[in-house]
C-alpha cells in the first residue's frame, strides 16, 4: 500500500491502495509537512501551494513540477533536481539546497532568506526580485541567471572573497601573462568550467597552471573563491555581455594599475 509518512514522528499522514505515491501527494498537497519524500519521482506534478514545511525531498525529482506559492521553509532539498519547476513566490527560508540542480528554474519573488545554495546550479534561473539575505552561495553556478531586483547583499558578500583570493592569484604571477588573462577576458577566450586539456579556469588562462603548486594555501577547483568567480563565465562572454567577465577584467585592471601597469 502506497503511503506518506512524517519524517519526525513517523506518523502515517495518507495511504491509499488505489494510487501512486505521487498521486497521493498530489491529492494531500495541503498536508505534507515534516513528510518524507526523499528520491520520490515528483517530476511535473502539480504542487501549487503545497504545504512542505520541514519536508525530507533529498534526491528527489522536481523537473518541471510548479511548486507555486509553496511553503518549503527548512525543507532538505539537498540534491533534488528541481530543473525547470516553477518556485514563484515559494517560501524557501532556512531550505537546505545543497548541489540541487535549480537550472531554469523560475525562483521569481521566492524568498530564500538563510537559504544554503552552497555548490547549487542557479544556471539560467529567473532569481528577479528574491530575496538572498544570509543565503549561502558559495560555489554556486550563477551563470546565465536573471537577477533584476534581486536582494543582492549576500552576491556582494560571496564576491569580496572571490575578488580578494583573484588579486592573490595574481600576484603571483608575471605582469605579462596577468596581461594575457585580460585580453582573453575581453576577447571571450574563457570557459571558468574547463579544467582539463585545453584549461580555461583562472590558473589555466593565466598560461602557466604549474605555478599553482607554488601559491599558497591554493588548490584549484570550484571550491576555490577565485575559481567560483570565473566558472560564471563562458566561453564568448565578454565584459559587455558578463557581468562576472566585467568583475575579472576589473580585477586585472587594478591589479595592473597598482603595478605599475597600464591598460
Amino acid at each position: 500500500m502506497a503511503k506518506i509518512i512524517n519524517r519526525f514522528t513517523g506518523q502515517i499522514i495518507a495511504e491509499d491502495d488505489s494510487l501512486t505515491i505521487k498521486e497521493i501527494i498530489i491529492k494531500n498537497k495541503a498536508n505534507l509537512r515534516g513528510t518524507n519524500l526523499c528520491g520520490t519521482n515528483l517530476c511535473d506534478a502539480d504542487l501549487r501551494g503545497a504545504d512542505l514545511y520541514g519536508a525530507n525531498l533529498c534526491d528527489a525529482d522536481l523537473r518541471g513540477t510548479n511548486l507555486c506559492d509553496a511553503d518549503l521553509r527548512g525543507a532538505n532539498l539537498r540534491d533534488a533536481n528541481l530543473r525547470g519547476a516553477n518556485l514563484c513566490d515559494a517560501n524557501l527560508r532556512g531550505a537546505d539546497l545543497r548541489g540541487a540542480n535549480l537550472r531554469g528554474t523560475n525562483l521569481c519573488d521566492a524568498d530564500l532568506r538563510g537559504a544554503n545554495l552552497r555548490g547549487t546550479n542557479l544556471r539560467d534561473v529567473n532569481l528577479r526580485d528574491v530575496n538572498l539575505c544570509d543565503a549561502d552561495l558559495r560555489g554556486a553556478n550563477l551563470y546565465g541567471a536573471d537577477l533584476r531586483g534581486a536582494n543582492l547583499e549576500q552576491l556582494k558578500i560571496w564576491l569580496n572573497p572571490c575578488k580578494r583570493d583573484i588579486l592573490f592569484i595574481l600576484a603571483y604571477f608575471p605582469i605579462e601573462e596577468v596581461e594575457g588573462l585580460r585580453q582573453k577576458i575581453i576577447a571571450g577566450k574563457i570557459d571558468g568550467t574547463q579544467y582539463t586539456g585545453d584549461c580555461c579556469c583562472l590558473i589555466g588562462s593565466l598560461g602557466n597552471d604549474k605555478a599553482a603548486n607554488c601559491i599558497p594555501y591554493y588548490d584549484k577547483g570550484t571550491h576555490n573563491f577565485g575559481e567560483q568567480l570565473f566558472l560564471q563565465i563562458k566561453e564568448g562572454d565578454t565584459p559587455e555581455t558578463n557581468q562576472f567577465s566585467k568583475i575579472a577584467l576589473e580585477l586585472c585592471d587594478e591589479f595592473l594599475n597598482g603595478n605599475g601597469s597600464g591598460n
